[in-house]
């Protein structure tokens, strides 16, 4: 699996690259709902996401990428600045899941050069899992990074955030959130090898109170007064 970097480098020359990254990340898991075989549609297609229900009904995971639905009521975030909006479909990394409470970062609310920074520091941190990622996946095995998810039930476990953004001179934490996953709607988990459209990934009308941009926006100043 090449870096985060190289493939944004290279998937950037596409001119259409965000309708594509809408078409797997958004259409196929969430408006058509597609599983099994039939979301194999791509020749580097891989089906972890069925290997992880068989195991455990795909209960998250740290070190997963899931997305889903979340409910209008539950799910407004209110800003320091007292602006509030609600994401219907988030799309996040998986830190941990503790009774009900399913947390991780909301890669929906980092800017897009911002997600390559956090999936690029992930990658690095973990470069001997993700080397041979694509023959273990390709051969119907599931990967799991066993190495995170010890840390994430370690005690420096709250530390992880601050740690990976001084790393890369970001603010990761902008992005942190928690959920009930008792009312998560419609779970899915993202299969490694379309990660690369994460940071092209654009979820059009999945936010109400503010769009992407202004959320955006206030990343960047948020990063900002923290220098």
């Amino acid at each position: 699996m090449k870096s985060p970097a190289e493939k944004y480098k290279t998937l950037s020359r596409i001119d259409n690259i965000k309708d594509i990254a809408y078409e797997v990340l958004f259409t196929r898991y969430i408006t058509r709902n597609l599983k099994g075989d039939s979301k194999v549609l791509d020749i580097d297609s891989t089906d972890q996401e069925s290997l992880m229900t068989k195991i455990n009904g795909g209960f998250p995971l740290p070190g997963f990428i899931y997305t889903f639905m979340y409910p209008k009521k539950d799910g407004l975030v209110q800003m320091g600045n007292g602006e509030e909006y609600i994401d219907f479909v988030p799309l996040v990394f998986c830190l941990g899941v503790k009774g009900k409470i399913f947390k991780g970062i909301n890669l929906n609310t980092l800017p897009y050069t911002e997600r390559v920074k956090f999936l690029e520091i992930y990658w690095k941190s973990y470069k001997d899992f993700f080397i041979d990622i694509e023959d273990i996946t390709e051969n119907n095995k599931l990967a799991i990074n066993m190495k995170f998810i010890s840390l994430m039930t370690a005690p420096i476990a709250g530390k992880i955030l601050e740690v990976m953004s001084n790393a890369a001179g970001a603010n990761f934490s902008y992005g942190f959130r928690s959920y009930d996953a008792a009312i998560i709607k419609q779970l899915r988990m993202v299969e490694y090898s379309e990660w690369e459209y994460i940071p092209f990934y654009e979820p059009k009308n999945a936010f109400k109170g503010m769009n992407q941009k202004q959320i955006h926006t206030l990343y960047y100043r948020t990063n900002d007064n923290k220098k």
